[in-house]
């Protein structure tokens, strides 16, 4: 009897979260490659600057930044519990673990005035409700990359698309 119970428990503590942070935020959706090397790109990240993903998911786009630029402090963000754990996991296994940290967080509650660069992979609502949250902390030159959707009231500096039918990655300079 204990045994069922404790893996229906683990199911709902691990589905549960992925299910709040779909309602909270935007449901668990990788980034694909292709859209990882443009986000860097676009992004210009220098090595001395801190990096975070907003709803780091499985911490793919934290290992491949420690990998591919120069960023000093990579900090991803995710209340979902399984992609939390994943994103430990895939930070441990990653020869630049010492950069990286992995957050079991609710972005809108954390304090964003020590990013150099934001990457968020995350629907319309949520850029909404954190427009004014980026407007208000994020220092001069600090620049935020979204991908897929806008922020409603600021024009990005630049908008790229690694495919002609793939999602536009656009780039917000603060």
């Amino acid at each position: 009897m204990f045994l069922p119970t404790l893996l229906i428990l683990i199911f709902l503590i691990l589905f549960g979260t992925m299910i709040r942070a779909g309602f909270s935020g935007a449901p668990w959706v990788p980034t694909f490659n292709k859209n990882l090397l443009a986000s860097f790109k676009l992004a210009d990240i220098k090595a001395r600057e801190t990096v975070y993903d907003l709803g780091c998911g499985d911490g793919r786009w934290l290992t491949a930044a420690a990998r591919l630029t120069g960023a000093k402090k990579i900090i991803g963000v995710e209340i979902s519990l399984l992609p939390y754990v994943l994103a430990q996991v895939r930070r441990w296994l990653s020869p630049n673990r010492a950069r990286i940290k992995v957050c079991w967080r609710n972005f809108y509650q954390l304090d964003l005035s020590g990013a150099d660069v934001i990457y968020i992979f995350s629907l319309p609502k949520v850029m909404a409700k954190l427009e004014p949250k980026f407007k208000k902390e994020l220092h001069p030159g600090a620049r935020v990359v979204s991908l897929a959707f806008k922020l409603p009231n600021y024009q990005p500096a630049e908008v790229f698309k690694a495919t002609a039918n793939g999602m536009p990655l656009y780039l917000y300079r603060f």
